[in-house]
């Protein structure tokens, strides 16, 4: 066991820098998405309705999420750390040892590949942190390929969470009004 904290420790030790400001990055954006998703999304779709609600949400993510990948390709920096997922990713996928585990994770990642990769990512997070994990290369502005895959994660996120936020006011609405 004390190999394997033995390793940790020395990533920790090596990556120090790049983790204290993935963290100030992932804090910042847990507030963006707070604020973005709960309050706000809220209000608009009860304002709004489901139609222009979504049309409104969509917009806004769209917006916020390419200016972070603005933001993200101007620096040149993995504050979010998606390029070492991305690389992790490729090394497991590419696992031939003996650990079970490993080989198990490689299963996955060969399994699924991209489109598991884009509706995991589209679902749990939002289109800034698909399009960064999913894109060819680092910093180079999008591709063809690359505005596809973010504007495919705009609509599906914004689908996925208009629908739970506007059953969810039509819910509240009919149990409490």
């Amino acid at each position: 066991m004390s190999g394997i904290f033995s390793k940790i420790a020395a990533t920790v030790a090596a990556k120090k820098e790049k983790i204290g400001t993935a963290g100030l990055a992932y804090s910042f954006d847990y507030c963006v998405n707070w604020l973005f998703n709960y309050p706000l999304y809220i209000y608009v779709m009860n304002m709004y309705g489901l139609k222009y609600g979504f049309l409104i949400m969509s917009f806004l993510s769209f917006s916020i999420c390419f200016a972070y990948i603005i933001i993200y390709d101007i620096i040149k920096k993995d504050l979010f750390l998606l390029e070492d997922a991305k690389e992790f990713m490729e090394n497991i996928g590419n696992y031939s040892g003996k650990s079970k585990t490993k080989k198990f994770l490689a299963w996955i990642v060969r399994k699924g590949g991209f489109f598991s990769a884009f509706l995991i990512l589209s679902l749990w997070k939002d289109p800034f942190y698909t399009v960064a994990f999913c894109r060819k290369g680092k910093y180079g502005g999008l591709s063809r390929r690359d505005w596809g895959i973010f504007l495919g994660s705009v609509a599906v996120g914004n689908a996925v969470w208009a629908l739970s936020v506007f059953g969810g006011i039509k819910v509240f609405k009919r149990f409490f009004t």
